[in-house]
C-alpha cells in the first residue's frame, strides 16, 4: 500500500479514503432506515461540532428517537428551509 508522497494523498490513498466515506455512508443509511435513530445520533454526533449536515441530522434522529415515527414512515424528507 503507497504511503502518503510528500505529505500529500496519492491516488490510492483518495481512493481508500472516499471507499471509506462510501462504506460510512451506507452503514448510517441502513441505520437511520433500520430506525435505529439513538445509534444514528450518536454516529452523527461524532463530527456534529464541525460539519453542519451532521449536526442536523444529529438533531433530526434525536427527534426522532424521541417520537418515533409511526409504521407509514417514509424516511424522505422535504426541504425545510434554504
Amino acid at each position: 500500500m503507497p504511503a502518503l508522497a510528500g505529505g500529500r494523498f496519492t491516488a490510492y490513498n483518495q481512493w481508500i479514503v472516499v471507499a471509506y466515506l462510501a462504506i460510512c455512508a451506507l452503514a448510517l443509511y441502513r441505520i437511520w432506515r433500520a430506525r435505529a435513530f439513538d445509534l444514528a445520533a450518536q454516529s452523527f454526533g461524532r463530527s456534529a461540532d464541525t460539519d453542519r449536515p451532521a449536526a442536523l441530522f444529529r438533531a433530526r434522529a434525536q427527534q426522532m428517537a424521541a417520537n418515533p415515527p409511526g409504521q407509514d414512515w417514509d424516511p424522505i424528507r422535504t426541504l425545510q428551509e434554504k
